[in-house]
């Protein structure tokens, strides 16, 4: 008698069902970045709620930030959820595999970087998504549309430095009104071994790893980062962590930011250190990876970033 009660009510017209009902109640970023400074950071905040009456479980929530423009350097998660992917391999991008009761309200934090760039961006979109990747039940989200949320964040720049395209200066020893450029960057060889131990840099005449060659229009700070291949898949223009929901779109390449660098001081001409696969102590895996490097004079203005492919083999 009692099943088929629990039938009766499951399949009449009207009767009630326990939904989750997730939606992004807040995307803020603070403070507004200044691209004209070295590395401007900010911290953008994203907000979660159930608002219906069954638990939400295996929940993840996913920053997207403006391509290569800028990066995210980490996320900090709600309880009970995990920064994805693997932050040992690469910088994550969401919290996932998370659980939300019924009215209860998480939040998640992510801090990014602005890339150095001598183009001024007028803005920067960040867009955050909320979803169960194993739903509860057959009862669909019923608004669905709050699920994801985004901002365009108007990008300020610091008065007090000349503009990036206003007139060069003289030669001769003259100083430049431009930020310096990076006019080349080789790898040789582009597939070599990682170094057990030592640094991430070396004089270029010690017989390790590869020698980048960097062509630099000015004395300046040169910073060099890595990029790791990971697969993902293209939604709406854009290539995104593989789900549950897109394993079906098209198979693409997502170039993930590793959290360390290392620096080296290169003057106006040809510069080259050894890279030896190391990154923040720690061997890089095999893979495909790419150096990314930026330079900044001593007023603050950076490069546009330039990238060379490599690979890590055992």
């Amino acid at each position: 008698m009692l099943s088929l009660v629990v039938l009766l009510w499951a399949i009449l017209p009207g009767a009630a069902h326990a939904a989750v009902d997730l939606a992004i109640t807040s995307l803020v970023t603070n403070p507004n970045p200044m691209t004209s400074l070295a590395n401007p950071e900010a911290t953008v905040t994203v907000t979660v709620r159930n608002g219906g009456d069954a638990q939400a479980t295996f929940v993840s929530v996913q920053l997207l930030t403006t391509g290569d423009a800028e990066q995210i350097q980490t996320v900090t998660c709600p309880v009970a959820f995990s920064p994805s992917p693997d932050p040992a391999l690469a910088v994550p991008t969401s919290c996932a595999r998370g659980t939300i009761q019924p009215g209860e309200t998480v939040t998640m934090t992510a801090r990014i970087v602005v890339a150095g760039t001598s183009t001024r961006v007028p803005s920067f979109t960040h867009t955050a998504t909320a979803f169960q990747v194993t739903p509860t039940g057959n009862v669909p989200d019923p608004t669905p549309a709050d699920n994801t949320a985004s901002e365009t964040v108007t990008v300020t720049y610091d008065s007090t430095l000349t503009p990036d395209d206003a007139s060069g200066g003289g030669g001769g020893g003259g100083t430049t009104t431009k930020a310096p450029t990076v006019s080349a960057l080789t790898l040789a060889p582009s597939t070599f071994r990682a170094a057990k131990s030592g640094p991430s840099a070396v004089a270029a005449r010690t017989p390790i790893g590869t020698v980048v060659t960097t062509k630099l229009s000015a004395a300046a700070a040169l910073t060099f980062g890595v990029e790791r291949a990971a697969a993902g898949r293209k939604v709406g223009g854009r290539c995104v962590a593989p789900t549950r929901r897109n394993r079906t779109a098209k198979a693409c390449t997502r170039w993930l930011a590793l959290s360390s660098r290392f620096t080296a001081e290169g003057e106006a001409g040809t510069n080259r250190q050894r890279f030896t696969g190391r990154l923040g102590g720690l061997r890089l895996a095999p893979g495909r990876y790419r150096l990314v490097v930026t330079a900044a004079d001593s007023r603050g203005r950076v490069s546009d970033p330039r990238r060379a492919a490599f690979r890590i083999v055992s």
